[in-house]
């Protein structure tokens, strides 16, 4: 039970990490189309 409460915890940091660099690059998108 162990080794899958593990691999679950990695795969719900490695989702939060992703959201998180979507946001970014969403961010950036948004800043880069109003600059123009």
């Amino acid at each position: 039970m162990a080794g899958i409460e593990i691999n679950t915890f990695q795969l719900h940091e490695m989702k939060k990490d992703i959201a998180g660099m979507k946001a970014g690059i969403d961010d950036i998108t948004t800043k880069g189309i109003k600059i123009r």
